[in-house]
């Protein structure tokens, strides 16, 4: 009976790559993976109805950075308004 270290060397290529051959009867459980159609078809309902201007986390991400920033200037722009009224108010 040949060493645990001869079997498995048995089980590569010269470049150390699982030989095809080995493979032959190994028994892979596949069931708890999704396949490429259920991953695309998970994504497409992720997606949603987003435009293509909003379908990735950076595109949202920006859009978000953009609002947050005109929020802020409107923002200021009621207080400067509100402070004009407060001082020009007789």
């Amino acid at each position: 009976m040949s060493s645990q270290a001869r079997q498995l060397a048995d089980l590569l290529d010269t470049s150390g790559d699982v030989k095809v051959a080995s493979l032959d009867n190994a028994v892979v459980d596949l069931t708890g993976y999704y396949t490429k159609t259920q991953t695309d078809s998970i994504i497409t309902a992720l997606k949603g109805t987003a435009s293509a201007a909003y379908d990735t986390l950076g595109e949202i991400e920006l859009e978000i950075e953009d609002n947050e920033i005109a929020i802020v200037s409107n923002a200021a722009a009621i207080i400067a308004a509100q402070n004009a009224i407060i001082t020009n108010h007789p």
